[in-house]
């Protein structure tokens, strides 16, 4: 006979295979193909946008730095500080005052300017005494008063003359100056400032550019600082070629295998054009690496299919079947079952150690299920039994407490009373499973009332509650039967003994404390241990043994197993019984159907 399942799970692998080829491999295949291009064109789009942005963003700070200068040379033409002193220099001839000003205002106002090596401030009617500063930032770099007078003065006011007012950017002998010339009130020059720039500074931003390996700058599209990385003939006639444009973005392109991008700026009436070189390499491996990254992505993709193919049908096949078949036994009524040699790797292992679990859990479950069935049933039969005609039971206790007071019997009237407050906890009509500390204690008080008439003044009954827990909720009938068992074991040969009863506040947890001067042996010890243990015939058990274990027993349902009923003897040798509760206990509501049994 064939075996329905080979052909079933030949059916899956080769399913899988297909559905892999189909809707996989060769959707992939066509995919990475169309990506290729795509991909291409986005990252040369992106390259350029980024490019471009970088520029942009570096070009405008090359312009801020430049304006900055020039407007540091434009402040001091029209402050009035120079103009005042030459004026002064003018009538009293004093040269020396005239050198404490000008000096101590160009200090002030260029000696820390990162972008200015030095400054030079020449009068038309006395070139030959120059009034200067150094900048701090330029120690080593600066020009010297001496070399400026000899080498660059008579160049810097030759071209000084030729522009009116506003900042300029000259080349002289390989170094760039910001010249200004200085205008009286009757618009008059009557003297030049000379700045010399740090290009380094002022167009540092240049070299943050992506890809950038090298830059030149135009003034009036005529060089004037030249990059290592540029030689002088490379695109050397570049500004003639786009001519005004390029004031807004940046543009890039490509010249002679060569990619650069440029942009026009402007320094007061001045036009100035920036051309940044950039790295050739750094371009092309963005895409070759995008491109082999893909072509190896195919590749391996195939070689997996084949690999794909062979894993599947050894190692998901099998795991699947053997899973099935142990699937099937549990619905066919065999809970417990158990699978193994499912083979597949660790997650297969890891599905069957689970399966295995769920199957000895939902057995567990099933068989705690079917337990707790038949204790509710026994115990909905034994609580109808202890609950027959309590109408009748509380009616009759009127009667006779309504005769004893008749009677003058003031004593028997009182008895009966507790036994009414008893009989009514016991009897439970408003369903309540947790009660106030303060109704729980009237219940202890009303067995203590019953009990202190039996033994008179040999049972001494001490109390010592913190007032402050009587609205804490806890569940009812828990204390009076610790108090029934402190005194049945608690009294001495000559019926005489004590019981204290305690209760205080630890952290979150309430405590109800027990104590009777009986002595504990090594027997009851083992008998407490029995009582509050698992195993135990309550068929064979006296009443108050078992109120202690039902105490015990509910406790730890309600609060869980940190809590509970706990019995010891303390270091005077008495017997404490310890009840342990939490203060911040909430009940959860009960959604249960009463049923009126008391009528």
């Amino acid at each position: 006979m064939k075996n329905p399942f080979k052909k079933r799970n030949r059916k899956l692998i080769y399913s899988m295979s297909m559905m892999v080829v189909f809707c996989w491999l060769i959707p992939l295949l066509i995919f990475m193909a169309v990506m290729v291009m795509m991909v291409t064109r986005r990252l040369n789009s992106q390259i350029e946008n980024t490019i471009v942005t970088t520029s942009d963003k570096a070009m405008e700070i090359c312009l801020l730095q430049l304006d900055d200068v020039s407007t540091a040379s434009k402040n001091a033409s029209y402050s009035t500080v120079i103009e005042d002193a030459y004026k002064k220099y003018r009538l009293n001839n004093s040269r020396s005052e005239l050198y404490n000003s000008v000096k101590s205002y160009l200090d002030t106002n260029y000696k820390n300017n990162p972008s200015i090596k030095d400054v030079f401030l020449v009068f038309l009617d006395d070139p030959d005494n120059i009034y200067y500063t150094y900048s701090n930032s330029h120690p080593l770099t600066r020009l010297d008063v001496s070399d400026f007078s000899g080498k660059y003065e008579e160049d810097v006011l030759k071209q000084a003359s030729e522009y009116g007012t506003g900042a300029h950017l000259i080349l002289s002998s390989n170094r760039v100056f910001m010249i200004r010339n200085m205008l009286d009130q009757n618009f008059e020059t009557y003297g030049v400032l000379v700045f010399e720039l740090d290009e380094d500074v002022l167009f540092e931003s240049l070299n943050s550019i992506w890809g950038a390996i090298g830059y030149r700058v135009y003034i009036d599209d005529s060089p004037i600082i030249f990059d290592g990385s540029l030689g002088n003939s490379e695109i050397r006639n570049f500004p003639a070629i786009y001519g005004n444009a390029c004031y807004e973005n940046a543009v890039y392109f490509k010249n002679s295998d060569n990619y650069y991008v440029y942009k026009n700026i402007k320094l007061d009436n001045e036009k100035i054009s920036l051309l940044v070189k950039l790295a050739k390499n750094a371009i092309f491996d963005e895409m070759s690496v995008v491109r082999t990254l893909e072509f190896s992505m195919v590749a391996v993709m195939i070689v997996l299919f084949g690999m794909l193919f062979i894993f599947l049908r050894s190692n998901v096949t099998k795991p699947v079947r053997t899973i099935e078949a142990g699937a099937r036994e549990i619905t066919q009524g065999n809970y417990g079952h158990q699978i193994s040699g499912t083979g597949g790797g660790q997650e297969f292992a890891s599905l069957e150690n689970s399966f295995n679990a769920m199957s000895a859990e939902l057995k567990h479950q099933f068989e705690t299920i079917y337990l707790e069935e038949l204790e509710l049933k026994d115990a909905q039969i034994m609580a109808l039994q202890s609950q027959i005609n309590p109408h009748f039971l509380n009616n009759t206790l009127e009667i006779i407490n309504w005769e004893s007071r008749m009677n003058g019997n003031i004593k028997v009237s009182s008895m009966i009373e507790a036994l009414s407050v008893m009989l009514n906890a016991t009897m439970n009509r408003r369903k309540q499973r947790m009660i106030a500390l303060s109704e729980e204690l009237s219940y202890v008080d009303a067995y203590l009332h019953i009990i202190k008439q039996r033994f008179g003044t040999r049972l001494q009954i001490k109390q010592e509650i913190d007032h402050s827990l009587l609205s804490v909720e806890v569940p009812k009938l828990i204390i009076q039967p610790i108090i029934e068992n402190a005194v049945e074991h608690g009294m001495d040969k000559r019926n005489q003994g004590v019981v204290e009863l305690k209760v205080y506040r630890v952290d979150k947890k309430l405590y109800i404390d027990v104590i009777n001067n009986g002595k504990m042996s090594d027997e009851d010890r083992e008998r407490i241990d029995y009582l509050l243990g698992e195993e135990v015939d309550e068929d064979k058990e006296r009443s108050v043994s078992l109120g202690i274990r039902n105490v015990n027993r509910r406790i730890k349902i309600i609060y869980g197993e940190e809590y509970g009923l706990s019995i010891y003897s303390n270091e005077e040798g008495n017997t404490v019984s310890s009840i342990v509760l939490s203060t911040d206990f909430t009940e959860e509501p009960r959604y249960e159907k009463e049923t009126d049994i008391d009528n």
